[in-house]
């Protein structure tokens, strides 16, 4: 597998659901070929070219006009010289696809933070349905990690407090590890 340096800027696509209507006809297509195309549905591949030609801006005034872009577009704007797309539906990978040279669906890009809004969805589901409160001490249900490190004063480590980056856990960023480099541990993670 190929691996992209890492950039300092991540982009974030917003797509219209599946629902939403696209006039195919001022769809200005991929930006590179297809690696891996979307089934016949239609839906599919509407979705697909909304998400390739339906990108917004982060913030919209009230009453103002929302403009969209082509990923090709928000490429140019903020110097990114390569993405990777998948869309899952039901737990499987629908399509998938690559825009930028040099990349395909098996380069390795780094998630950076962007994983930390799944990451906390996922954490949050599983506190809810095992009935672990977000403000109970998970020292406990973390045997492989001792959380006493990070708070030696006794003060509850909550997973409200691991989210929110206000339990002491945390690091400064992640540069990301070259192929071959070692990796940090859980422990070393969470005490710096």
């Amino acid at each position: 597998m190929k691996k992209w340096p890492s950039i300092a800027f991540g982009v974030a696509l917003v797509a219209c659901s599946p629902d939403t209507t696209v006039d195919e006809s001022s769809a200005a297509g991929p930006v590179t070929e297809t690696n891996s195309e979307p089934s016949n549905s239609s839906d599919e591949l509407a979705l697909k070219s909304a998400i390739e030609n339906g990108l917004t801006p982060s913030v919209v005034f009230a009453g103002d006009p929302t403009p969209t872009y082509s990923i090709e577009q928000r490429m140019e704007k903020f110097p990114t010289p390569a993405i990777s797309i998948a869309y899952a539906k039901g737990g499987e990978i629908v399509w998938a696809d690559t825009y930028g040279d040099g990349v395909d669906t098996d380069t390795m890009f780094q998630a950076a933070s962007m994983s930390k809004a799944v990451a906390s969805v996922g954490i949050a589901a599983y506190a809810e349905a095992n009935g672990i409160s977000l403000d109970d001490d998970v020292d406990a249900l973390l045997p492989e990690i001792s959380l006493r490190e990070i708070s030696p004063d006794g003060a509850v480590i909550s997973l409200r407090a691991l989210l929110s980056h206000t339990a002491g856990a945390t690091v400064g960023g992640f540069p990301g590890y070259a192929i071959g480099e070692p990796v940090p541990s859980n422990l070393e993670v969470v005490t710096g």
